[in-house]
């Protein structure tokens, strides 16, 4: 999950407590980062004997390029007890930030500190509350719109935090098992409902799925295409692919998932047709050029002939880099909110 581009403030954030000589940021002390953003830059001391877990595609590379030891998916690491400091970068959803500090409960080693920081908009202040109903020992200070909190782990710490952050059920949506914090967590998109509902039955060959989250379209076209050969999922969020996996587990098609950031990193293999609900947001910030880049993307993907269907926000400026990009263009439904676009023939791009 990114941060949208909050490294800087969070950075600091994280910094304050031990710039105070609060916390010791001790050379020695293996830290685990969870869930930081590309861009976050830790106090000295602190990355001598470094893991991150990042999930997000994007700022996975970002910080593998700088160096830093990175994996994406905290259920790789062993459950030792053997951190001494883990920090914990928060987001805007409360599942994910939960589960995040069940992590950190499960691997900070006793008497190691969990830290905490995120903007008071993004769920800081929330946590902030149930932590301090958890233990006496919460410490925090507010700094640049958020908030930056720690505490000592014992046994009483961690059995607290583990059985108030521990999920009881797996996030869902009408059957399908989905991420915390990911796109459409706790319901179908209606946008993604609205393309399902048009995509032809004729589809054959090879169909991708770009941004293709949980696997909702995926599972869609399955069900109404039976002469579909072969599906490729493209998914930037870790998590979200692995509950993709699981939704598909046992159907008919060849089926390949891809972690990718669309955007930025290139494709493999050509496609008859490409589904997609794009993303036009990064963290708060509305970022339509987003959308575009991934247009462009499954535009250079598909074969002469083939067909791209997505859908968008009635707002968002589409039309421009499709008709610049393909053939035709057809819109096959709108509503209040939404359109769902069909277009054909791509074209090459413009030098």
């Amino acid at each position: 999950m990114s941060s949208g581009g909050a490294g800087r403030d969070l950075s600091k954030l994280i910094a304050r407590p031990f710039s105070h000589d609060t916390l010791s940021a001790d050379a020695s002390a293996r830290v685990l980062l969870l869930a930081p953003p590309g861009d976050l830059q830790l106090p000295d001391g602190l990355t001598n004997d470094l893991l991150a877990v990042q999930g997000f595609r994007l700022d996975y590379l970002k910080l593998t390029q700088r160096g830093l030891n990175v994996v994406p998916d905290s259920a790789e690491i062993a459950n030792d007890g053997s951190f001494d400091i883990v920090i914990v970068c928060l987001s805007r959803h409360r599942r994910w930030n939960e589960q995040m500090l069940s992590t950190a409960a499960r691997v900070c080693a006793e008497g190691g500190t969990i830290v905490a920081a995120g903007g008071k908009t993004d769920g800081a202040g929330a946590i902030r509350k149930a932590l301090s109903r958890l233990t006496d020992d919460l410490q925090s200070l507010p700094k640049h719109h958020g908030i930056v909190m720690w505490l000592r782990v014992d046994n009483a710490v961690r059995t607290a935090l583990t059985a108030a952050f521990h999920p009881e059920e797996e996030p869902s949506a009408a059957g399908f098992v989905t991420a915390p914090g990911g796109f459409s967590a706790e319901r179908v998109d209606a946008g993604s409902a609205l393309l399902a509902q048009h995509l032809p039955s004729d589809l054959d060959g090879a169909v991708a799925d770009f941004c293709a989250g949980w696997g909702y379209l995926s599972a869609a076209a399955l069900k109404r295409c039976p002469a579909l050969a072969s599906l490729d999922l493209f998914e930037a969020d870790w998590a979200s692919l692995e509950a993709a996996k699981r939704n598909l587990t046992g159907t008919r098609a060849i089926i390949a998932y891809h972690w990718r950031d669309l955007a930025h990193e290139p494709v493999e293999g050509r496609f008859d047709t490409i589904v997609m609900n794009p993303p036009f947001h990064t963290g708060r910030a509305a970022e339509p050029a987003l959308g575009a880049a991934i247009i462009e993307r499954a535009a250079s993907c598909l074969k002469p002939g083939g067909r791209l269907f997505l859908v968008a926000n009635r707002q968002l400026p589409y039309e421009g880099v499709i008709d610049r990009r393909f053939a035709t263009a057809r819109l096959l439904a709108e509503t209040p909110i939404y359109k769902v676009i069909e277009a054909a023939r791509p074209v090459a791009a413009r030098q």
